[in-house]
This record gives C-alpha cells, sequence and structure tokens, in this order.
C-alpha cells in the first residue's frame, strides 16, 4: 500500500466509523444505541493512535500537495479527535438525562471530527472549502440535536446563517486568489507571490474574503457575535467540541494560507495583531459580566483566539517553524 493510505488512515477511520455508527443505530437496535458509545470511543482512540504514529513520521504532502501532512495538520488533527473522544464519553450521561440518546449523535460527531482533520491537513483552497462544510453540516445538527428544547434550535440557526456566510466568503475569496496567482495551492500562491505574477489587488482582496471566513469559525472579535448564544445553546458536550476542535482547525488553516506568503503581502501581520488585540481585550472584559457559566466560557474562548493569533501576528518576524510549534502547544494546551 502506497503512503497515501497510512497517511489517511485516522479519516479512513474516523468516516468509516460513523458509517458503522449509523449501521449500528438502524440494525441492532436498543442494544445498538448502547454498543455504538463503545463503537464510538473505540473508532475515535484507532484514529488518534494513528494520528499520533504518523506525527513521529510524517508523510509529508500528499496528492501533489493537496493534503499536507506535517506537525501542524497532524497535532492539529490529535486535538479534534481528543476533543471528539471527550465529546463522546461526556455525551453518555448528558444525553441520557435530557432523552437524547440516539445513535446518530456520535455518527455525526465522527463526521465533524473527520471534517476538522481533513481542514487541518488542506494543502489548497479547495480542499479547505469541502473540509470546512464536512466539519460544519453536522455540527449545524449537532447543536440542535435536543430539539425539543427551543434554546438548541434557536442556537442551531445562529451557527447556521454565520456558517453559511463564511462558506460563501470562502468561495468567493478562494475565487478572487484564483482570478490573481492561476492557482488555489498554498504552495502555489506563495510562488506566484514571490515571482510576482500575482496581481496585488485581486490577491489582497481575497486574502481578506479568506481571513473574514476563517475569522468566523474561530469567532474572532468582531465576527463573535454568534458564540455565546451557540454555546449556551447548544449541547454541553458539542460546544466543549466546537471550542476545541473546530476552532483549532480553522486556526491551523488560517496559519497554514498565511505562513509563507505573508512576509510578501504587506501588513497582515499588523492587523492579525489588530484582530488578536481586540479578541483579548473584549473576550476577557465581557466574560466577567456573564450571567451563565456556559456564555462566561464562550467569551473566554474568543479571548484564546487572540492569544492565538497574536502567534500569528509574529509569521515574517520569527522563524515559521517557532510560530507553528507555539500555536500548536497552545492549542493543545
Amino acid at each position: 500500500m502506497g503512503p497515501w493510505f497510512h497517511g489517511l488512515l485516522p479519516l479512513t477511520l474516523t468516516l468509516g466509523g460513523a458509517l458503522g455508527a449509523l449501521l449500528l443505530e438502524v440494525t441492532a437496535g436498543e442494544r445498538g444505541r448502547r454498543a455504538t458509545t463503545l463503537w464510538n470511543a473505540l473508532v475515535l482512540v484507532s484514529a488518534l493512535v494513528a494520528d499520533l504514529h504518523l506525527l513521529a513520521f510524517p508523510p509529508g504532502e500528499l496528492f501533489s500537495g493537496a493534503l499536507v501532512l506535517d506537525g501542524l495538520s497532524l497535532g492539529v488533527g490529535a486535538v479534534a479527535l481528543f476533543a471528539g473522544l471527550c465529546a463522546v464519553l461526556f455525551a453518555v450521561d448528558y444525553l441520557r438525562g435530557e432523552g437524547g440518546g440516539r445513535g446518530e449523535f456520535g455518527a455525526l460527531l465522527l463526521f465533524s471530527v473527520s471534517g476538522a482533520w481533513l481542514l487541518a491537513a488542506s494543502g489548497d483552497l479547495l480542499m479547505a472549502l469541502v473540509a470546512l462544510e464536512l466539519l460544519s453540516l453536522p455540527a449545524y445538527a449537532l447543536i440542535g440535536y435536543l430539539r425539543n428544547r427551543a434554546r438548541s434550535v434557536e442556537a442551531a440557526l445562529k451557527y447556521f446563517v454565520p456558517g453559511a456566510v463564511a462558506t460563501a466568503l470562502l468561495a468567493y475569496g478562494a475565487a478572487w486568489v484564483y482570478g490573481a496567482t492561476g492557482t488555489l495551492s498554498y504552495a502555489g500562491i506563495a510562488k506566484a507571490v514571490c515571482q510576482g505574477h500575482a496581481s496585488p489587488t485581486l490577491l489582497a482582496a481575497g486574502a481578506a474574503l479568506v481571513l473574514s471566513a476563517l475569522a468566523f469559525k474561530v469567532g474572532v472579535v468582531p465576527f463573535h457575535a454568534w458564540v455565546p448564544d451557540v454555546y449556551e445553546g447548544a449541547p454541553a458536550p458539542v460546544a466543549g467540541f466546537l471550542a476545541a476542535a473546530a476552532k483549532a482547525a480553522a486556526l491551523a488553516a488560517l496559519l497554514r494560507f498565511f505562513r509563507a506568503p505573508l512576509p510578501v503581502w504587506g501588513n497582515w501581520g499588523t492587523l492579525c495583531a489588530l484582530l488578536a488585540v481586540a479578541a483579548m481585550t473584549l473576550g476577557n472584559l465581557a466574560a466577567f459580566v456573564q450571567g451563565t457559566v456556559k456564555r462566561m466560557l464562550a467569551y473566554s474562548s474568543v479571548s484564546q483566539v487572540g492569544y492565538l493569533l497574536g502567534g500569528l501576528a509574529t509569521l515574517g518576524v520569527a522563524p515559521d517553524a517557532d510560530v507553528t510549534r507555539a500555536v500548536v502547544v497552545y492549542l493543545i494546551a
């Protein structure tokens, strides 16, 4: 078997595990529902072990650079897999108490974990768009999973609208970047910029749209308005998963997109620094006045994104490897 098979083993396990969870739910009835939790946990543990094994020996680029399996993607992938495992285990008693313990919960979660892993490993904007949808579509259903709770349904709608806007911005930004450089590959974009073959105006507009799309996903100021309401209304295990896995994957995509060409593109580091200061300030101050723990933690997560963006702001000043290492270590923490 080629290196692509071993490189895609975590993704293969999570996608196959999601289909297996649906099959258990359909064929085994009530016993299948009890077995599904064990199945989901086993799938995630196996995928996490495979991911950590790859982290020791990163395969590098696959499919002509469409996927990049390096320390950044595999480290963030491990965060997403571990967050999914925690959500599966914590959801057992939570959903039983809420009367919503059905087998499709685990399948939706595994699909979303797959999207987070793929987004972190994406090496071009087209793959990032596909991965973002694979991450987001199951998340809409997971947030509104408790259909008998009005807040849960409201939270799903409030996550869906910014999510749809973010997808549109990413697709539109990718189109502009392609028009400016003739490629969607991150490495190709960097090469076009360095060789002076890119249209500065189109490229700046496309990069701004891509930054806005991913900023929606991580909930950075001023794209954070949905965060407290969604975290408050979503089931607690889902809110924890989104705070860890979804944000980690989007930040990895943001770092990979800006890492190579950023020093040539101009003052993008300054823009990231301003966003970081705004997120840290507003997130921490707003957290003090919240009346519920979920909303307080939601604003705390906004401030955490600010700390991570502070790392991105040093691109072009500090060595890329140091920036990547710092961001991954902080994400794990």
